[in-house]
């Protein structure tokens, strides 16, 4: 996530989410990794949530510190098990780049949600090719984000700027990762400035400026 995709997420949580809510934050990764490594997730999401008295349960594929359930959310029982949860929110920030299944995951999410319930989602919509593990170089438009989750409404959805992509590797080597995965990361990165294809056109393109795509989704009856 980057910093002002956070702040999306801040002012919609604060005009959208109810006290007491239960919330379900997929693809969660760890404490540290909110915390430490992005700590505006914390301050900007989670923090927010707390004020509000939601109980928040973070979901992963792995197990790690700070990681409430832990499962593949496309398989039967895991689904059943979250639903459970009867949760008023489900997060999903940056995952389905990183699917060959994105059908499969998005309809599992649908599955979990109770009628009347909302999907905060965020992803890349102007941003290199990056490995975790995979990049499908999936970088939706709004209305192709409601059609994957063609089940939901669209409430509100926007395309935020986050600022230079110099600036996010920047970030990233002054961050407090390990120096070698610092320099491992930036570099990487920085080649797919200049090898990454605009999903709009065929030219090769500098991503000088970076993006995500925002949106709400809702579960009607």
């Amino acid at each position: 996530m980057l910093v002002n995709e956070s702040l999306w997420f801040k002012t919609k949580i604060e005009q959208y989410v109810k006290s007491n809510s239960i919330v379900l934050n997929i693809g969660s990764q760890t404490s540290y990794f909110r915390t430490k490594q992005q700590p505006f997730v914390q301050q900007n999401l989670f923090d927010v949530l707390n004020k509000l008295n939601c109980k928040v349960i973070h979901v992963d594929l792995q197990s790690g510190d700070g990681i409430d359930e832990v499962g593949d959310v496309t398989n039967p029982i895991v689904i059943e098990r979250l639903k459970k949860y009867n949760a008023n929110v489900l997060i999903c920030s940056n995952l389905l780049e990183h699917l060959e299944e994105r059908t499969v995951f998005c309809k599992s999410l649908t599955d979990i949600m109770p009628t009347d319930s909302l999907l905060f989602f965020s992803g890349p919509y102007e941003f290199p090719y990056h490995e975790d593990p995979i990049d499908t170089m999936f970088r939706p438009t709004i209305d192709e984000v409601k059609q994957e989750f063609n089940q939901l409404d669209l409430v509100e959805g926007a395309i935020i700027k986050c600022g230079k992509f110099s600036d996010l590797i920047i970030q990233k080597l002054l961050n407090k990762e390990p120096i070698l995965e610092k320099l491992r990361s930036g570099i990487k990165n920085i080649g797919f400035i200049f090898s990454s294809k605009n999903k709009k056109n065929s030219e090769t393109r500098k991503y000088a400026e970076i993006s995500a795509v925002c949106c709400i989704l809702k579960k009607n009856k």
